[in-house]
């Protein structure tokens, strides 16, 4: 715990009842109670995280000469005015700041090509790369390989098919990629990362995130390539991400943060929140947390419309410089147990190879079976990381497992419909459910915060 942490921990505990409640101190809720704070109504707004330091999976140990975070937290942005702003109030901290031009790969056919794997099938042995043009040439006038056998394009379309409104996840990658894509990378990686059968996501579960490419687009990218996707650049601190949160908490007074604070129950008709530490009243609740959490502590009962995956991280520190020119590589391979693993060296001009990789699992994999089982998958995760020549005979000096619990949603329809729903009969007795976790979806950093910051403006400018 750092020592900024530790001055958080020694709060004021009076306060009882406020206007503002926010549930979670990640990157959401703290950038709600921020913007309060820059509009001078800081005493107005109370924070309360379950973990005795603020962040959420925006958290990094430092140990041993290793800086690790929840995974790789490489924030990337649209809105310039917030990217200086954020960046500029690290840097005041002390924080030094790279920007990094992303390399990443996918290890496939036996060789590393760059990422986005559709287009890049030109870097592929002949044969394969053959076989992904034609496919991908042809798609538009394929039918779906859903067991339906429902047509999904518009024959002889040469721009992007028509998918209809149920189509699945499934589906739009054989629709807009054919075949060969799909089964060398597209498949296999995101079903070792959602741990669910794709049939069962939406076509559009990534949202604007998903790097999209028709032939007009590859046919120019293989005699003119362009770094291409929402995150080909982005920006990393020297002390990890936990120096974005720093930042987002410079405005904040002492007592406007209770750390340790966990939940029990939220009883909506009297506006109340009670905790293992004592109860608050609210007029309005701002939360972060997971959807489904939320509902449960508001006394409903779970419901299969929302899903979710695990992720398993393993930290690795070692004692020398290892890879160069990478900053995180796509693990399609079955075999292998990991979907992706990421150079936090890399990003900051490190000497010694430190790394994270990740493991998919479904929501209900035991997490205790999964921390009693780590000295066996970091042995299987070493020998993976030999297999696809990341690392040869570099020395593992430190590791750290880590479990997020949700990591990734499961998008769908009937997800997003209930989520929907709920969110509006919550917002009706004044709880706000935001964040990628409280909206159950997939978004950006970057997005948590706009909202975050757009909810406390409209908020605020309400009479009291």
């Amino acid at each position: 715990m750092t020592a900024f942490t530790e001055n958080l921990s020694e709060q004021n505990q009076g306060r009882t009842s406020v206007r503002y409640l926010v549930l979670g101190g990640g990157v959401t809720g703290l950038a709600f109670a921020d913007a309060l704070a820059a509009q001078g109504r800081g005493d107005e707004c109370l924070v309360l995280e379950r973990e005795r330091e603020p962040g959420g999976y925006c958290r990094s140990t430092h140990r041993n000469g290793y800086v690790w975070d929840y995974s790789g937290h490489f924030f990337h942005f649209r809105d310039n005015m917030l990217r200086e702003e954020l960046l500029g109030r690290m840097r005041a901290l002390g924080h030094r700041v790279h920007e990094v031009a992303r390399l990443s790969k996918v290890a496939v056919c036996d060789r590393y090509i760059d990422f986005p794997f559709q287009r890049n099938i030109h870097q592929l042995p002949q044969a394969a790369f053959l076989r992904c043009l034609h496919d991908l040439y042809f798609a538009t006038r394929s039918a779906s390989p859903e067991s339906s056998g429902v047509g999904l394009l518009d024959s002889g379309a040469s721009s992007a098919p028509t998918l209809p409104e149920n189509a699945s996840f499934y589906a739009m990658l054989y629709a807009r990629f054919g075949r060969s894509i799909a089964e060398h990378f597209l498949i296999p990686y995101n079903e070792k990362l959602y741990a669910t059968d794709l049939r069962h996501l939406d076509h559009n579960a990534m949202g604007r995130f998903f790097p999209y490419c028709d032939i007009d687009e590859l046919l120019r990218h293989f005699v003119d390539p362009k770094p291409a996707g929402y995150n080909a650049r982005f920006y990393y601190p020297e002390a990890g991400a936990s120096a974005y949160i720093e930042a987002l908490t410079t405005r904040l007074e002492p007592d406007m943060l209770r750390l340790g604070e966990e939940v029990t129950r939220v009883d909506l008709p009297a506006r109340t929140v009670h905790t293992r530490r004592g109860s608050y009243r609210y007029d309005s609740l701002i939360s972060s947390a997971p959807l489904p959490k939320l509902l449960q502590l508001c006394g409903e009962a779970p419901s299969a419309a929302l899903s979710w995956n695990q992720v398993e991280v393993f930290n690795l520190g070692f004692d020398r410089k290892g890879v160069r020119d990478l900053h995180w590589l796509y693990v399609p391979d079955r075999d292998i147990c990991f979907y992706r693993v990421g150079c936090y060296d890399n990003c900051v001009d490190g000497n010694k190879l430190s790394l994270y990789v990740e493991i998919g699992h479904a929501a209900n994999v035991d997490a205790n079976a999964l921390r009693s089982h780590a000295p066996e998958t970091l042995a299987r995760i070493l020998n993976d990381l030999r297999r696809i020549r990341l690392i040869k005979d570099e020395r593992l000096v430190d590791w750290q497992q880590l479990i997020l619990d949700p990591a990734y949603v499961h998008v769908s329809q009937a997800g997003s419909a209930f989520s929907a729903q709920k969110r509006q009969a919550l917002s009706d007795q004044g709880v706000h459910s935001i964040g990628r976790y409280g909206r159950w979806t997939y978004c950006s950093i970057e997005d948590n915060i706009l909202e975050a910051r757009a909810l406390a403006h409209q908020l605020s400018a309400q009479p009291a």
